[in-house]
């Protein structure tokens, strides 16, 4: 696995599912995990993502543990070479991770890199 994507629900379903949606088709030549770890769990709202994209883990916290633990639960369960931690609200319109992996592998002095945010 080359990249874990974990991020962290507090009631963001529809967003999670419009940020899905941009990662499978942008996402190119790399293999991926999506991760999320619900911090505010609603019996059913995570349906339609689960049944949309079957290979989601989905986590239960246990409770509002904070955005840090989250994404430290969401860290214990990754297989990949790499980590992102990705909001909800993000939608991919290029193959940006695909590309920051290729990056990532390709100067061994990187440890982490960040992202260009643009305003739709």
């Amino acid at each position: 696995m080359d990249v874990s994507i974990v991020f962290v629900n507090y009631r963001t379903e529809a967003l999670l599912l419009d940020c899905f949606r941009s990662i499978y088709t942008h996402t190119k030549n790399i293999q991926f995990e999506c991760i999320v770890v619900d911090n505010h769990p609603i019996p059913g709202a995570n349906e339609d993502i689960l049944m949309e994209f079957p290979n989601t883990i989905w986590v239960n916290s246990g409770g509002n543990v904070g955005f840090s633990k989250a994404n430290n639960l969401g860290i214990k369960l990754a297989k990949g070479d790499y980590v992102l931690f990705l909001n909800a609200d993000t939608l991919l319109f290029d193959n940006a991770i695909g590309n920051a992996w290729k990056h990532l592998k390709s100067d061994q002095s990187l440890v982490a890199i960040g992202g260009n945010q643009l305003d739709k």
